[in-house]
């Protein structure tokens, strides 16, 4: 039986925002899920950027983008992202594809990051995470 007192602070590990699905895994990687069908907008790149913050708290975290199943992003929503304090946020980026439209929205996105952070682009889930377990400890 778990018992909570009032000095305790619960910390969630995931936010469901409209347009992802956002989590901190426990070997301190941050994946960004985005959800289906959904175009995403300012206001839920704002949302989603929020959700990273508060799963991350003060540390850059590695991050894994799932854009298999993403729609392509606005100009606005591309400009929101090219913002420094935005491209400069996480230490390394795994973007994962499995077709030719996520892999045009993932090159978009490395066109975005500039030389901040290491970006790289896979097909392959495990070996997303082995890379940004790697790159992340060194």
């Amino acid at each position: 039986m778990s018992v909570i007192t009032k000095t305790m602070v619960l910390i969630p590990h995931s936010y469901t925002t409209r347009s992802s699905i956002i989590t901190l895994e426990g070997d301190g990687i941050i994946v960004i899920k985005i959800r289906p069908g959904i175009q995403e907008t300012v206001e839920d790149a704002e949302e989603n950027l929020a959700a990273v913050d508060m799963l991350a708290g003060s540390i850059r975290r590695p991050r894994l983008l799932d854009l298999r199943e993403a729609l392509p992003i606005s100009r606005e929503v591309r400009r929101f992202y090219m913002q420094p304090a935005t491209r400069n946020s996480a230490t390394i980026v795994a973007l994962l594809v499995d077709s030719t439209l996520s892999r045009v929205i993932a090159n978009l996105i490395i066109g975005l990051t500039g030389n901040s952070q290491a970006v790289q682009v896979f097909s392959d889930e495990q070996a997303a995470r082995q890379w940004l377990r790697q790159a992340n400890a060194n």
